[in-house]
């Protein structure tokens, strides 16, 4: 009678810890964070900042460019004025861009890319000669 109770006890620990090892492990790995992915896009431009702007709810950082800081406001206001709503067409970095291998591709949800305007001009480029941003990429700086 003891044997079968030893019996009887080994078979429902061994039921009991698989049970719990079934429970306590997952049945797949965790996934890793969904990487947000971005393909052209084009419509008209709404101004965040002098850099960073908007295409139908879609963040578009200019890559390549930097602008004062301590001249946000100021310079958003006149970026703003003179190219809100203006039509562009966006493409993400690694797809074409001068910042290509230079720059990472997003930045948050945002994009990071070049932007055309509807005349075949370089936005950053624009922004750059117009002396609201500065180039950090020697295509934008005037750089060789």
């Amino acid at each position: 009678m003891k044997f079968w109770f030893l019996g009887f006890a080994a078979a429902m620990l061994t039921i009991v810890g698989v049970g719990t090892l079934y429970l306590a492990i997952p049945s797949r790995a965790p996934s890793a964070p969904k990487k947000t992915t971005f393909a052209r896009m084009s419509g008209p431009l709404h101004v965040v900042s002098p850099a960073e702007f908007s295409i139908g709810g879609n963040r578009v950082i200019l890559c390549g460019v930097k602008f004062d800081p301590a001249l946000r406001q100021v310079v958003t206001e006149a970026v703003r004025t003179k190219y809100e709503k203006t039509w562009a067409e966006c493409v993400p970095v690694g797809l074409g861009t001068p910042c290509d291998g230079k720059s990472v591709s997003t930045v948050g949800h945002a994009m990071v890319g070049a932007c055309k305007m509807k005349s075949g001009r370089n936005l950053a480029t624009a922004l750059v000669e117009s002396g609201y941003l500065s180039g950090t990429i020697p295509e934008y700086s005037g750089a060789d």
